[in-house]
């Protein structure tokens, strides 16, 4: 199975500079109506939704959807004149669970929580400028014409699923769905918690880990929104790619038009509890934060299988397979990734805590490496047995 899309020469040139500057999902290293203001939070599914406008992105904001802080959770989304067809992408960016990491605001969107309740986490323009690169003013002349203007770079070109050209994205003309990402739990949380400074010197931190409960609440306005859908694909990167899988079940069957489902779910592999030599396997770093994010009530949700994925977090891909036995579901991932297997591996092995074998060293490294390859191979033969589930990794 193999990945392709086909550039135009200055389109190459920006998606390579901007993968170069920026940090990306598997790599190395606006204005419409709310919910509150008629958009999509009262009527009835049997109620025909009308966007405000097409081609354009709208924000919403789901009564009770929260960001880390507390604050209003938005999500974007861009109408479609001409297709029934929907693509639903989860914004990737890290995840925190310890003082240091999410007092700090680390993930994604979560640097609102030392701003206190009230402090925005999600900018309204956030599709329009989801990314400033000072590298880029340089060629304005070249990038104006994409839309990149005196740096600013739309979520389009940042995530090629939820661009509107038909040269980049095959989806390009379908109804397109951005889940930003401000909760720092890979959208697996349901449960508000308390950090404490070990060192007893800063303020607690009271962090609202509900990506998960955020899902649910888009759910109910996506399934009013678009009531036929003759195809919908789901995807996310990095903490996108968890939340994209797991949520999968909630968001495929909680829109209830869709007739066929695709799912990509890429950067973020969840692997078996058990190695092919019988022992564990690396990933203990998700297994920890399970109790801190309230990722059980997720699991105990599951349409079938919580059994399963309570006792081995890695089922969660047999079990999603099973449920959808007509849908194309797929999972990538770089061997080489170094984003993502440092948030796992890294804080989980004491070896990396010593100046020697850190993971800023070659040593650690290799050893994030080996960690990394093991586990991947692990998953490689677990999916080997399910045959509507491809990976590229």
């Amino acid at each position: 199975m193999a990945f392709s899309s086909r550039l135009s020469h200055s389109s190459l040139f920006l998606v390579l500079l901007v993968a170069a500057i920026a940090p990306g999902c598997g790599s190395d290293a606006s204005g419409g109506a709310g919910s509150g203001e008629g958009g999509a939070g009262g009527g009835t599914r049997n109620e025909p939704f009308i966007p405000e406008a097409y081609g354009e992105w709208l924000k919403f904001e789901p009564e009770g959807a929260v960001c880390a802080n507390g604050s209003q959770y938005k999500y974007f989304v861009n109408f479609s004149e001409t297709s029934d067809n929907v693509v639903v992408f989860l914004e990737g960016g890290g995840a925190c669970s310890n003082y240091e990491d999410c007092s700090n605001g680390r993930a994604f969107n979560t640097a609102c929580i030392s701003e206190g309740p009230d402090a925005e986490c999600i900018r309204d323009d956030y599709p329009a400028v989801y990314l400033h690169l000072d590298a880029l003013e340089p060629f304005s002349a070249l990038t104006e014409p994409l839309g990149v203007i005196d740096g600013d770079v739309p979520v389009e070109l940042a995530y090629p699923p939820l661009s509107g050209n038909a040269e980049i994205n095959p989806m390009g003309n379908w109804n397109r769905v951005f889940v930003p990402y401000c909760t720092g739990d890979t959208y697996l949380g349901s449960r508000i918690e308390t950090y404490v400074d070990p060192d007893g010197i800063g303020p607690d931190v009271e962090f609202h880990h509900m990506g998960h409960q955020n899902m649910l609440l888009v759910i109910e306005e996506l399934n009013r929104m678009f009531q036929e859908v003759p195809k919908m694909m789901v995807g996310g990167c990095s903490a996108g790619g968890v939340g994209s899988l797991n949520n999968y079940p909630f968001i495929r069957n909680g829109i209830e038009g869709v007739d066929r489902g695709y799912l990509l779910a890429d950067s973020g592999p969840i692997v078996p509890r058990l190695l092919p030599n019988g022992e564990p396997s690396n990933q203990i770093g998700l297994t920890a934060v399970r109790p801190i994010w309230g990722v059980d009530t997720l699991i105990q949700s599951l349409p079938m299988g919580a059994d399963r994925v309570t006792a081995d977090f890695g089922e969660v891909n047999a079990v999603v397979s099973e449920l959808f036995p007509n849908d194309r579901l797929a999972i990538s991932m770089f061997e080489r990734d170094y984003n993502f297997t440092v948030a796992v591996y890294g804080g989980a092995f004491p070896i990396f805590s010593e100046p020697e074998t850190s993971v800023d060293t070659g040593a650690g490294r290799t050893e994030i490496y080996r960690l990394a390859s093991e586990d991947l191979e692990a998953l490689r033969l677990r999916l080997d047995d399910l045959d509507n589930l491809a990976y590229y990794m």
